[in-house]
């Protein structure tokens, strides 16, 4: 089984203009065709941002579909030793949502490749 993990970027772009691979994710992983993550810094993200009422509903709806991945002490030091054999800086947020997808042996659903390709072992969707 196929398993991916959201970035936030995808679920921002279904909420504003119902476009990107999320409603497709969704279908396969209803079919048991696809095993979907989240990070536990998505929904931080998101529910920083400016949320419109008929939003909640819907990431509601996406966080009870999806499995959120919180970072665990098995999961931070992966993240911390990850970290070390970066030479380039990448963000915090953006270590902990590529270094789980890693971590998972997952594939990371963004249209923010650039962020997340100087992390070792790292797939794109």
């Amino acid at each position: 089984m196929k398993k991916v993990l959201i970035d936030t970027d995808v679920v921002i772009d279904y909420l504003r203009a119902g476009v990107g691979p999320l409603e497709g994710l969704l279908t396969t992983a209803g079919r048991g065709e696809t095993k979907l993550f989240i990070s536990a810094v998505t929904i931080l993200e998101l529910f920083s941002g400016e949320i419109k009422r008929e939003h909640i509903k819907v990431m509601v709806d996406i966080e009870e579909r999806i499995e959120v991945v919180t970072v665990d002490k098995e999961l931070a030091k992966y993240l911390g030793n990850l970290r070390k054999g970066i030479r380039t800086p990448v963000s915090v947020p953006d270590l902990i949502i590529g270094g789980s997808a890693v971590f998972l042996g997952a594939e990371v659903a963004t249209r923010n490749k650039k962020h997340f390709k100087l992390i070792p072992g790292i797939k794109f969707y």
